[in-house]
């Protein structure tokens, strides 16, 4: 489904050139969720970005299904991004003045699904997470982990193929973090979705499919 190829990227810091990926090779496979784990800095932002379409690597290749994104323009990745992805970041990024229901609605709408089907499709989503009596309420009447919730419905409302999480729990209690995983997982297992998910938590880490550690600029598998 999904394969980095030998991803490499650099940053310029006035003279100074600071060297953040050195080389990442990785394969994800449809229904299995990786935990990409790393100290703060260790680049696990970045390389989320450049496997999500968001930054061109400087060398190596982003794969789907076997088809290089390398020499793909602005427009086809965008197009890719919107069809292929989902993406889930520690901050929830609502749309403060939409309701639940209406946060989950509008990237639908931007990939051309009628209404009517989009709304059914985010009462379903809302519902499965255990929102079905917060569809009308804004982002500032719900709390941390219904928000978080409200996101991941928004991240999968377009049947992405490939879920790209950040942080996803990092801003929530154990117990807020632990629920809302478990709801993440089981419909990512359920849609058949590869997942990458960078977090601090090793305990959450420890219990994906797949555990890989981002250290000096190189993924290692555990």
């Amino acid at each position: 489904m999904l394969s980095l190829l030998d991803i490499r990227h650099c940053y310029k810091q006035g003279d100074k050139t600071l060297n953040i990926l050195n080389g990442c090779t990785l394969e994800v496979g449809a229904g299995q969720i990786v935990a990409l784990v790393g100290n703060s800095g260790a680049g696990k932002t970045t390389l989320l970005q450049l496997v999500g379409l968001l930054e061109q690597p400087q060398d190596g290749d982003v794969e789907i299904n076997g088809i290089s994104t390398k020499t793909q323009n602005d427009e086809e990745r965008t197009i890719l991004r919107r069809h292929t992805y989902g993406f889930v970041y520690q901050f929830h990024h609502l749309l403060p003045e939409f309701s639940a229901l209406e946060n989950v609605i509008l990237p639908q709408l931007l990939a051309g699904v009628d209404k009517t089907k989009s709304k059914q499709k985010a009462k379903e989503l809302l519902d499965t997470l255990g929102l079905a009596k917060r569809f009308d309420h804004r982002p500032k009447q719900l709390s941390g982990g219904e928000q978080q919730r409200v996101a991941i419905a928004r991240a999968l409302a377009n049947d992405p193929k490939i879920l790209l999480a950040d942080e996803p729990t990092g801003n929530l209690d154990p117990q807020t973090a632990s629920e809302v995983f478990n709801l993440l997982v089981t419909l990512v297992k359920k849609q058949g979705i590869a997942a990458i998910i960078a977090t601090h938590n090793h305990t959450l880490a420890k219990s994906m499919d797949r555990y890989v550690e981002l250290q000096n600029g190189i993924l290692n598998e555990s």
